[in-house]
């Protein structure tokens, strides 16, 4: 198919499109690398946000050898919520690009969402650790506010 022709298009299926798409994206005038952005195996990660949540699995990790520290730090106990966010804080170097996304990210939750920055942490660090799985069987509560504002942009174009 050498032009874009709708009416064929609308007889393929979604992975014959998918499948066309691709074979001439690689054909780009700019010879970039074709980008697989959908269902399944995308072929590209979000590497911030996986070094980010790396970060915050560590300094959780770090916060609950502080409530127990057994068998030479192969096991912990649960982190504490009183004073967590200020401790993430000074964990964090705003120097290093991954920390200086969490500190933005932080800065934005607390000065544009109001959110408790002591439950917000604590939610990200607990989860992030996997205490208490499988409960709860929802969103946790600081996500929600956060994926519903989210939507509200996305959707509705509301800041």
């Amino acid at each position: 198919m050498e032009s874009l022709d709708i009416e064929q298009l609308k007889g393929m299926s979604n992975f014959e499109v998918a499948a066309l798409f691709l074979e001439n994206s690689e054909k780009n005038t700019m010879h970039n690398t074709p980008i697989n952005v959908g269902r399944g195996n995308p072929n590209w990660i979000n590497t911030r946000a996986r070094l980010a949540f790396n970060k915050i699995v560590e300094f959780g990790i770090d916060e609950s050898a502080k409530t127990i520290d057994e068998a030479d730090g192969d096991m912990a106990g649960y982190v504490e919520k009183e004073g967590i966010a200020q401790r993430l804080h000074d964990y964090l170097d705003a120097n290093d690009k991954t920390d200086k996304f969490i500190l933005d990210f932080l800065a934005y939750t607390e000065n544009n969402m109001h959110l408790n920055q002591d439950d917000l942490v604590h939610e990200f660090v607990d989860g992030a650790i996997g205490n208490h799985y499988p409960v709860p069987s929802r969103s946790l509560v600081n996500v929600e506010k956060i994926l519903n504002k989210y939507l509200e942009v996305s959707l509705y174009g509301r800041l």
